[in-house]
């Protein structure tokens, strides 16, 4: 189930389709809050959640999911999308220090920090 939420979630998003990805991201979201045991579920969906904020301008809650993300991925291979998540909030801020340092431990967790890293 959660694999199935991830997977719609993300096709929302690379068609553009902000109202679904939010729909399903808060579907997502509740799903999640029944079963506090599912750690990688609940991280990338606070990942998800922070990308949603982002979208809506919401920077301060956007690095507040983002920051929740990678407490909750640490140990886990989905950290890496938290940390780019974290770094890219912190660039839209101005917070270039921040920003690069985020984006550095993407790569250290095996994710390319691209096209973030190239933008900041």
């Amino acid at each position: 189930t959660g694999l199935a939420y991830c997977n719609v979630v993300e096709g929302c998003q690379e068609a553009y389709d902000l109202r679904r990805s939010q729909e399903w991201t808060a579907a997502l979201t509740r799903w999640c809050d029944g079963q506090p045991d599912l750690v990688p579920y609940a991280g990338q969906c606070l990942v998800h959640r922070s990308e949603i904020s982002q979208l809506h301008g919401d920077w301060a809650r956007a690095l507040d999911e983002a920051t929740r993300a990678c407490d909750r991925l640490a140990g886990r291979p989905a950290i890496a999308n938290a940390y780019y998540q974290l770094a890219e909030v912190h660039r839209l801020r101005g917070e270039f220090t921040e920003a690069e340092q985020a984006y550095r431990r993407v790569g250290e967790f095996g994710r390319q920090p691209q096209p973030g890293l190239a933008l900041l």
